[in-house]
């Protein structure tokens, strides 16, 4: 996965939760991916929708949109579904950028963190 990012690459993931935070570098995108995954040892993303800027433009600058349903079982056995939109910057076929936007309610996050 991390083959896609550039060296300095960015990954934003708004809010306040313990996943909430801006992590730079590959060694720190790679870190939060991997405690996503220990959490979430389940985790399947279903592509609805993909949207590129500029479709013609290869090895320049590009932004790409995501959306996605997430099914997901954390380490405690607990189930949930969600959305999700990312968007990421692209240079040189590389990630320089990326945001995470879930839909989730506080009520449901708390849930899930909780157990």
């Amino acid at each position: 996965m991390l083959a896609n990012w550039a060296d300095g690459g960015i990954l934003i993931y708004p809010g306040k939760g313990s996943a909430s935070g801006r992590f730079e570098g590959k060694e720190a995108i790679g870190k939060w991916w991997e405690n996503t995954f220990e959490y979430f040892p389940e985790l399947k993303f279903t592509v609805n929708h993909v949207l590129v800027e500029n479709v013609f433009d290869f090895m320049g600058t590009n932004v790409i949109a995501v959306s996605c349903d997430i099914k997901a079982r954390n380490r405690h056995g607990v189930e949930f579904e969600t959305c999700a939109v990312n968007l990421m910057k692209i240079r040189k076929r590389k990630i320089v950028e990326a945001r995470y936007f879930f839909f989730s309610s506080r009520e449901e996050i708390d849930m899930i963190a909780s157990r």
